[in-house]
């Protein structure tokens, strides 16, 4: 390759490596409630709401010492959960299979376990957990 081609090239090649690197960043990203309850917990959507589970889901019912996901997909890359957390309280409804009702706070994202990163290939994963303690 003659001189000059080569410095094209090194020019190509550098300017398609700063696009790339300066393009968004993208992570896997799941909400899920854990069930520690001997409760059936049934969560209905009150409206459609794409960044929960899929479009076409309005009710999931999480059995007992099981959990289920919320939502699951890809986000743009975030430095912690707080950031993604998105559950509005006049979208959701949340009962319980004894007619009880969760004293924790869902909308509360200090009440929800955070694990993940923007470059592990899992990604990020926030949880609500709730037990026999968590309901009245």
């Amino acid at each position: 390759m003659g001189s000059k081609k080569m410095k094209k090239y090194l020019i190509f090649v550098i300017i398609i490596s700063f696009l790339n690197a300066c393009g968004d960043i993208w992570a896997p990203i799941k909400l899920e409630i854990n069930n520690q309850t001997s409760d059936t917990i049934e969560i209905k959507f009150l409206e459609k709401v794409p960044y929960y589970r899929t479009d076409s889901d309005f009710q999931i019912f999480v059995n007992p010492n099981q959990k289920a996901s919320l939502y699951e997909g890809i986000g743009q890359a975030i430095n912690s959960c707080r950031e993604f957390f998105k559950i509005e309280k006049d979208k959701l409804l949340i009962n319980f299979s004894s007619g009880r009702t969760l004293k924790k706070d869902l909308w509360d994202i200090n009440n929800w376990n955070c694990k993940g990163s923007n470059t592990d290939k899992e990604g990020w994963t926030l949880t609500f957990v709730v037990t026999e303690s968590d309901l009245e």
